[in-house]
């Protein structure tokens, strides 16, 4: 086992080229597992574009990825479906299982990993009953809290957080993104789990902000949970007595327009910015724009039960974060130590800790230097890497 090298296969439903949260968390594991000395490739979903539409197979990063059958008009995930697509969706299960064995049979890999959904936890398990191989699911959210439309919604709803916890239970090893996830799915917790926090990669440069006005910014996906109005209306309050601060916004999604027009109703568009999506390799370009990071999450069953990237990132970067306090930020980060917390939907408390931070009235070089202690201690991509690394070993020791 000590000389052999490790071959992983993960069975993803969105990876590259498509730009989320969940393709961070697979890119970030890929290296991960890479600086552990483990060789990956990746099976992509029916609903994953290729970049190139023709191929079956592409490479990015060293990686093999292998497309079964991308559709044109494929379109990844989305939380409003009716039920007609989603049981269309559910037949595509069986010529994806074929695929997978087909190339687990050319690959041989020592472990079949599964990302979630179910979608692909199922097809991963026949594949690795029909195959002998070891399957381990890793669960990332809770998909039914978030989904909407169709008929029977709540009879769908529990039918997928049952799939969710079918997949988890026969399979030989369970990664959790957050132990909130954990406790959704499972009122005992699996035998064989363990719970990997998102991780990320140092910044491959640091800049220094040269601004006479102080900046605060947010860059990720512009959707109802992440609470962007407390932000704006948080702006709007500190604007009436005050104009040397900044809002730099980047992302897309579909919140954008609905915050762009309140911005404008505001009186904002002086002090507000946004920038639309950016591409990972110009983050640093963005986190040198700001001073403060601002995450106004929303109280909600996800949010209070799925950790996130942002603030592990923006400890990366050395930059101060102020994030509502929900049980997705308290998993990862400690009030007054790495950051800052306010109630979830309260401009008002976010309003002070914003002037606060203008005034030099936080210890904010305190909190920065312990926050990049706390990323470097449980957030790095070597800590990931050596972690999946243990826990394929033991799997494959039974």
């Amino acid at each position: 086992m000590e000389n052999h090298k490790l071959k992983i296969c993960h069975v993803s439903h969105q990876t590259w080229p498509s730009v989320c949260g969940s393709v961070s968390r697979l890119e970030n594991i890929l290296s991960a597992q890479k600086m552990s000395g483990i060789s990956s490739f990746v099976i992509s979903s029916p609903f994953q574009k290729s970049l190139n539409s023709n191929a079956d197979i592409e490479l990015n990063n060293g990686v093999t990825y292998y497309r079964c059958g991308p559709e044109k008009e494929a379109d990844g995930v989305k939380n409003q479906r009716t039920l007609l697509e989603r049981i269309g969706r559910a037949f595509s299960i069986i010529p994806f299982t074929k695929r997978i064995i087909d190339i687990c049979r050319k690959e041989d890999p020592d472990v079949i990993h599964a990302h979630a959904t179910f979608a692909m936890g199922i097809p991963a398990l026949i594949s690795g009953f029909i195959l002998n191989k070891k399957v381990v699911y890793e669960m990332r959210s809770t998909w039914e809290d978030d989904i909407s439309g169709g008929a029977f919604i709540s009879l769908q709803k529990k039918l997928i957080k049952y799939l969710e916890y079918f997949t988890g239970t026969y399979s030989s090893y369970v990664f959790f993104v957050s132990n909130g996830i954990r406790d959704h799915y499972f009122k005992t917790a699996p035998r064989n789990n363990q719970t990997i926090h998102n991780c990320v990669p140092p910044p491959s440069e640091q800049h220094t902000l040269k601004s006479e006005n102080y900046s605060f910014g947010y860059i990720g996906s512009i959707v109802y949970y992440e609470g962007l109005e407390t932000l704006i209306e948080a702006s709007a309050i500190l604007a009436q007595r005050r104009d040397d601060f900044s809002v730099n916004i980047y992302g897309e999604g579909k919140e954008r327009d609905f915050l762009q027009k309140m911005v404008e109703e505001l009186g904002l568009s002086s002090n507000i910015k946004f920038h639309g999506r950016i591409e990972y390799s110009d983050i640093g370009t963005a986190y040198s724009k700001i001073n403060c990071i601002v995450l106004p999450r929303r109280d909600l069953p996800i949010t209070q039960k799925v950790a996130g990237l942002k603030p592990i990132e923006a400890f990366s970067y050395k930059k101060l974060v102020l994030a509502s306090n929900v049980g997705g930020m308290r998993e990862l980060f400690t009030d007054k130590q790495h950051g800052l917390m306010f109630e979830p939907n309260s401009p008002e408390t976010l309003a002070g800790l914003m002037e606060g931070a203008i005034d030099g009235k936080i210890n904010e070089a305190k909190i920065i230097s312990q926050a990049l202690h706390h990323y470097q201690k449980y957030f790095t991509l070597e800590e990931m890497g050596n972690r999946y690394l243990s826990a394929y070993k033991q799997v494959i020791s039974k």
